[in-house]
């Protein structure tokens, strides 16, 4: 589909630019993942990742959580706010990369759910609980 290129105006690759997402303290957070947001141009939502390798060692896994990432992105940038998105890693043990991915998917919904971006002063509608995704193998309660 056209509209669901990943160009390289999609991308935030100067420091300036990671340094301004930071700086606006508005995170949406899982159990695994955290999204930094900041209000973007009108060129529309933009990715970028800080994915150390302290969280991720090899560097064949983090090469490909950013290329799952920037799949489940492309794929849904057309849907999402104008806004600039940094990925990082909450816990350096890692699940497998589907529930990576799932977890992802779902922050990506939240994301095109939000009417608009509450201040950084009152950011309770962006947190989730970090127990919102399951963990491998639980069974939810009937």
């Amino acid at each position: 589909m056209p509209g669901e290129r990943f160009p390289k105006s999609a991308r935030i690759r100067r420091r300036a630019d990671f340094d301004r997402v930071f700086a606006a303290r508005l995170q949406l957070a899982g159990r695994y993942l955290k999204m930094h947001l900041a209000p973007a141009g009108a060129e529309g939502a933009r990715l970028g990742f800080a994915i150390s390798r302290r969280s991720l060692p090899l560097a064949h896994e983090r090469n490909r959580l950013k290329r799952m990432l920037r799949e489940d992105f492309r794929k849904a940038r057309h849907r999402l706010p104008p806004l600039d998105i940094v990925v990082s890693l909450r816990q350096r043990d890692c699940p497998e990369f589907r529930i990576l991915r799932e977890e992802a998917r779902a922050l990506f919904l939240r994301l095109h759910e939000l009417e608009s971006l509450p201040s950084p002063r009152n950011p309770g509608a962006l947190h989730s609980s970090p127990d919102a995704t399951p963990k491998p193998g639980s069974e939810t309660p009937a």
